[in-house]
Parts: C-alpha cells; sequence; structure tokens
C-alpha cells in the first residue's frame, strides 16, 4: 500500500514573486516533502527484482482528490476508506492482494527419502504441502474469496488439486497435501504455485529454491535428527503420514537403473555370504 498521492498542480510562471510559495524556504520545504514520497524508492526496488518474484510485490496508489493529505487524522479515516473503495481496479488489487498472503501461508515440507542422482533419469522427489497458523481459517477464507478450479503445480506439471478442506486431516486438524515431482538433478531451482482457473498463480512460501536447499534447511543430512523435534506443528500423526507414505509407496512403482543395480548388489552380496 502506497501512503496516497495528491495530483500535483501544473506547473505556470507566476506574474509576480509570491513570497511564501516562490521562497527558498517554500521550495526548500517541497524538496523535503518530495523525498518523503515512497513511489520513486517503490519502481526503484521493483526495478531491482529478479523478474521471477516481481509478480509477488503489488502497490496501490490512491488519488486522494481534494481531502487533505494527513493520514493521521484519525477523524477522515472512513473517508480515505471510500477513496479506497471507489478507486478504479481496487476491488480487483484487494483480491489478488488478499490470495497472496493466504497463499503464503501454505509452505512445503521435502521427505528424507532420496534418490541416487543416476546421468539421464530424473529424480523423484516427495514431500507434504503444509499452513502455518490455523489450516481450517486459511482454507475458509480462500473458499470466500469464490476460487474455482485451483490446483497446486510447478512451472513444469501438475501436483495435484487443492482440496480445500478435504486436505486437512481429521486427527491432527493440520493441512496436508501429498506431491511428487521430478527433476533433474537436487539443485535445480523450481517453484510451487497454487494457481486458479489455469491462468494466474501464486507461489506458496519458500520459493523459489532447489531440493538441496530444503534438505539443509530441514536438516535432513543430520546423521542424529532434526532441529524441529517435539514442536507440535511438526509432531508426527499417524493418519495424514500414513496416508502420505502409502501414496509415495505408489508413485514410486516405476523400472530405474538404480533400482535395478540395487537389487543386483543385494543378490549378489547374499549369494557371497551362503557360499562361504
Amino acid at each position: 500500500m502506497g501512503t496516497g498521492e495528491a495530483a500535483s498542480r501544473p506547473d505556470q510562471t507566476p506574474h509576480f514573486r509570491h513570497v511564501f510559495r516562490d521562497s527558498f524556504l517554500r521550495r526548500g520545504f517541497d524538496a523535503f516533502m518530495s523525498n518523503l514520497d515512497t513511489k520513486a524508492k517503490w519502481l526503484q526496488m521493483v526495478d531491482q527484482l529478479d523478474c521471477t518474484v516481481r509478480a509477488d510485490y503489488l502497490r496501490m496508489d490512491v488519488s486522494l482528490g481534494g481531502m487533505p493529505c494527513t493520514l493521521d487524522n484519525a477523524e477522515i479515516m472512513d473517508d480515505y476508506r471510500n477513496l479506497v473503495i471507489l478507486q478504479p481496479g481496487s476491488a480487483r488489487l484487494a483480491k489478488e492482494a488478499a490470495i497472496g498472503l493466504l497463499v503464503a501461508r501454505f509452505f512445503f515440507t521435502l521427505d528424507g527419502d532420496f534418490e541416487k542422482p543416476v546421468i539421464g533419469l530424473d529424480l523423484w522427489y516427495h514431500g507434504t504441502i503444509r499452513c502455518k497458523g490455523p489450516a481450517m481459517a486459511v482454507v475458509e477464507a480462500l473458499r470466500r474469496l469464490s476460487l474455482e478450479n485451483v490446483d497446486f503445480v510447478t512451472d513444469s506439471e501438475t501436483l495435484g488439486a487443492f482440496g480445500g478442506v478435504q486436505d486437512i486431516c481429521p486427527a491432527c486438524g493440520r493441512y496436508s497435501k501429498t506431491v511428487s515431482f521430478t527433476l533433474r538433478h537436487p539443485g535445480e531451482i523450481m517453484n510451487i504455485y497454487m494457481r486458479v482457473n489455469q491462468h494466474k498463480q501464486w507461489r506458496i512460501s519458500g520459493f523459489p529454491a532447489s531440493m538441496s536447499s530444503f534438505a539443509e534447511k530441514q536438516y535432513l543430512y543430520d546423521q542424529f535428527g532434526r532441529l524441529d523435534h517435539g514442536r507440535p506443528a511438526t509432531t508426527p500423526c499417524n493418519t495424514c503420514n500414513a496416508a502420505a507414505d502409502s501414496f509415495r509407496g505408489k508413485r514410486r512403482k516405476r523400472t530405474s537403473v538404480t533400482s535395478t543395480e540395487e537389487q543386483r548388489n543385494k543378490r549378489v552380496c547374499i549369494a557371497g555370504d551362503v557360499a562361504d
């Protein structure tokens, strides 16, 4: 949100010099006040953003009309609210901002079951999309925005439909959406979005990122467990975790060079033990 923008008066050459309007003190005051305007700094910041995240930033400038530019006057806050409501395009921007803030409540957690990289084969990654805070309140807020055909997607594939309340675990009350996708290597940068009507999409929290960065943040490479042990939000749930495990088992049924070599090595090892 901007700080409000007043329509500038057209420059005109006065017939005489006005001591209060054209003096050095007045011009210095105007220069100081213009320095407080955040629009120029906003444009500079947006220009420096990476093109992949630039769409996540929104700004709304509302014309103040003839109202005084005193944002600290509590008596006219209702008038400022009406200006925002009547501003052309304000409803669309407000809805996009609300959706973006709600989608940012969702995040991705990576499972520790990794496949070994094999040249020429994509790697399967499995994880769960969770929700920060009260999941039911966030899901209901999205439902009230009348969103249709909502699903989770990456830059190249569809992960699954957004089930809303059906994705909330009845046992622990947390949002749990198991997803699987393929990448060429662990360091590949990817995104997970919530897409609406196969057109507009919003990025969930934590992206863009790679799976190797998720593994480091979650301490999946650590030998003695993770630092988030014992927290209520990360306590294992027998209901939703069991469903996720069965889902991963179905998605991982495929023939690969890795699985074939592992089975062959195991058979050779057993045969050697028997021979001894």
